[in-house]
């Protein structure tokens, strides 16, 4: 496979660190042949030379207009409308096989949404962190005065947006295996583990003798952490010829080239976090393995970081003062011997971000490389069935179920459940359908559907449908009962089931089903097939008048004696 040609978007570059994730993924892209284009909101003044192909689109940071923006962004989502607009200006004669988002937190995911619907390119999101890993909404903490009192509206306001677009992804990745689990809940996508780490041309290990014992922390603090226990235990111990070295971003800031020599000048490196922030593996943690220099994370997280400590032997994620201060002790102990210390981590290569932004390239070129799936349809599409309420019929014996069953199936029933469905979309002959089973435990179900498939079902198959089923990666897309699909995805060998309205996606496909309110699914799909229940002439009406060309659809006729209702 050639390299592919990418579209990456990203949120604004700025301090502190200057989005070291994505530079060191481009220029390792790059390397491999790969061709880039990079779009941001904003870039502040670089302490590097940008490539060719970083593109900043300007915007007004006017502290009043920069106000107003922000409020309307909150409102209506301004910001990445705008955005969108400018992105799709600027590349609009260039072409790119896939559409790379890599955000802090939601800007700019529904442009890239829209990009790659727009060119029917696949979408690959990569998400350095999500909103809910820290208590309440402190990650909007540090925003600008005038929208503080907006945080927690602003971080709902963030989490529904990036669930919606999230739909959309063919791909995704993230930073730990907290996060990793997380993620995979809220998309059908595959989500993979792709850690910060660190740039091994800038943080190696060098032994450099210091005339002071110096325990550093590098780093914005959140208002959930907590620096004060740290300092108070290091001016407990009053080790002479040490000091306590706090560098963050409004105090005492680093340049980004010099990061490197100040932790390999460090004794000890601390790390703050909290049993509230769950999946946090900071990038200064990672600077200090591969500069293997001792780490003290305050307190344990009991989570992935505290694993990873132990597992690499980096140093100690501890609640208890004390057993810092004896930590400290023993690395003072060594630097008072050797004038520097030097932690003997284990494994800290496979953190690099070499071999992170390799796992990417692979990941990049799996997508890419992927066999489209196929959306399968259940009700009078696999069988001649509207299988949730046969299945009810055949389960529920309640009088009184089956005689409004009666009533929905004459003219004037169905006519009213169509008005109400049209003008509310409630389907109500289905949602009083539900109330009898509401009894039932989900594994009674589940046998019940079993049985239903055997008995019931499998008379009922469309044999020249599932003559045209592929061998591989069939998703079942049904708005049938969950206990129904998952029995049919079981038997057709499907790779997973959803709710057909909540599929959504940027990479092609292929549809088999007989629902002309599949109409928007056939037009977007690569190929189609449709079951017909005497109304091919209406299908190939609608398909001309969406200019979807016929040798892209395929009509398999029902069995004659099938009655459709």
């Amino acid at each position: 496979m050639s390299a592919p040609r990418l579209l990456i978007l990203t949120d604004p570059i700025g301090k502190p660190a200057y989005a070291p994730r994505l530079r060191y993924l481009c220029d390792y892209l790059i390397r491999n042949g790969y061709e880039l284009s990079v779009y941001t909101e904003h870039m502040e003044e670089l302490p590097f030379t940008p490539p060719a192909y970083y593109h900043a689109l300007a915007i007004n940071h006017h502290p009043v207009v920069w106000a107003i923006r922000s409020l309307w962004a909150l409102l209506t989502d301004y910001r990445n409308r705008h955005f969108t607009r400018q992105v799709r200006h600027a590349i609009r004669d260039e072409q790119f096989d896939m559409v790379l988002c890599t955000t802090f937190s939601t800007f700019p995911l529904p442009t890239a949404v829209a990009i790659a619907n727009e060119r029917h390119i696949p979408l690959m999101m990569d998400l350095r962190d999500v909103d809910e890993q820290v208590p309440g909404a402190q990650y909007q903490s540090h925003r600008q005065w005038f929208l503080r009192p907006f945080r927690y509206l602003y971080r709902q306001v963030n989490i529904r947006r990036r669930n919606q677009a999230l739909r959309y992804a063919s791909a995704v990745t993230t930073i730990s295996p907290w996060h990793t689990t997380f993620i995979q809940r809220l998309t059908t996508a595959p989500v993979h583990l792709v850690y910060n780490g660190y740039d091994p041309q800038q943080f190696y290990p060098k032994d450099i003798r210091t005339d002071k014992f110096r325990v550093s922390y590098i780093g914005r603090i959140y208002e959930f952490q907590k620096m004060e226990p740290i300092r108070q235990a290091f001016y407990e111990l009053n080790l002479p010829h040490s000091e306590l070295c706090i560098h963050t971003p409004e105090h005492h800031p680093i340049a980004i080239q010099n990061v490197g020599d100040t932790i390999r000048r460090s004794s000890v490196m601390i790390v703050l976090t909290s049993k509230q922030a769950k999946g946090m593996m900071t990038t200064k943690f990672y600077e200090a393995l591969g500069c293997e220099k001792p780490v003290v994370c305050f307190p344990s997280d009991d989570g992935v970081l505290a694993q990873t400590i132990q597992q690499t032997n980096a140093g100690i994620a501890s609640d208890h003062i004390e057993d810092i201060k004896h930590f400290i002790r023993a690395r003072y102990a060594e630097w008072k011997q050797q004038g520097f210390t030097r932690q003997p981590i284990r494994n800290h290569l496979i953190f690099s971000r070499e071999v992170q932004a390799q796992k990417m390239d692979n990941i990049i070129r799996d997508t890419l490389s992927a066999e489209p799936v196929t959306l399968v349809d259940v009700c009078w599409t696999l069988f001649t069935s509207n299988t949730t309420f046969d299945f009810l019929d055949q389960l529920l014996t309640a009088p009184s179920y089956h005689r409004w069953r009666r009533f929905y199936m004459r003219p004037f029933g169905h006519f009213i459940n169509r008005v109400l469905y049209r003008l509310i979309h409630i389907d109500l002959q289905r949602l009083m359908a539900m109330q009898y089973i509401k009894d039932y435990s989900p594994e009674e179900l589940q046998a019940q559907a079993h049985t239903f498939y055997l008995t019931y079902l499998q008379p009922r198959r469309i044999k020249a449908v599932w003559q045209h089923l592929p061998k591989q990666n069939i998703v079942i897309a049904s708005d049938t009962m969950s206990c129904i699909a998952r029995e049919v995805a079981l038997q057709t060998g499907a790779q997973t089931c959803l709710n057909k309205q909540m599929f959504h996606s940027t990479t092609p496909y292929d549809i088999i089903t007989d629902n002309l309110t599949d109409l928007r699914l056939v037009q977007q799909a690569r190929n189609a097939t449709i079951v017909t229940y005497h109304n091919e002439k209406k299908w190939r009406h609608l398909l001309q008048q969406s200019r979807i060309r016929p040798n892209r659809v395929t009509f398999i006729p029902a069995p004659a004696d099938a009655l459709h209702y």
